[in-house]
């Protein structure tokens, strides 16, 4: 039905519809038919001619709006080790360390964040900002995190050295 009132509107606001007759019927299945040839059971609709001032279509065609770029300017990636501290001694007998991190933006789709510990991977490239690393050796040891993004480092932090220090027995 909605798609029969659209018709007849449109039908009835152009130029060409007002100089001819429309008729409407009604099928076997109730459906409302409309057109501009007349059909057995059609009957002709009364519709008055109309303009718009200054005989300005009634109907424009406007162009869609041009789409935003999908693409966002990004600022570049920032990356800084929030814990430990440059030089902070830790003690831990179980040999545990955390390593938070901060970010100035969120990570898009291919970015992932890499921790090294003395220059060598830990794990595998992921997004998540903090490390629990556990029964690491008593000793100086230097962290790291690389921004990685299609292969390529695309940020660093300078990393901090801590000293773990862990009961030894004799």
């Amino acid at each position: 039905m909605k798609n029969a009132l659209l018709l007849f509107f449109l039908l009835s606001v152009s130029d060409s519809a007002t100089s001819k007759e429309i008729y409407t019927w009604l099928d076997d299945k109730g459906v409302q038919h409309f057109s501009d040839t007349p059909e057995p059971k059609a009957t002709p609709l009364a519709i008055s001619s109309f303009k718009a001032p200054n005989n300005a279509p009634l109907l424009t065609a406007t162009k869609p709006p041009k789409p935003q770029s999908i693409e966002k300017t990004l600022i570049p990636l920032s990356i800084s080790i929030l814990s430990p501290s440059d030089g902070e001694t830790i003690r831990s007998n179980a040999g545990n360390i955390s390593i938070t991190i901060g970010l100035n933006r969120e990570l898009t789709d291919p970015e992932q964040l890499q921790l090294l510990m003395n220059g060598q991977p830990i794990s595998a490239p992921s997004t998540k900002t903090v490390w629990h690393l556990k029964n690491i050796e008593r000793g100086t040891h230097h962290f790291s995190i690389q921004a990685v993004g299609s292969g390529k480092v695309i940020a660093s932090t300078s990393g901090v050295t801590v000293y773990l220090h862990r009961a030894s027995v004799n």
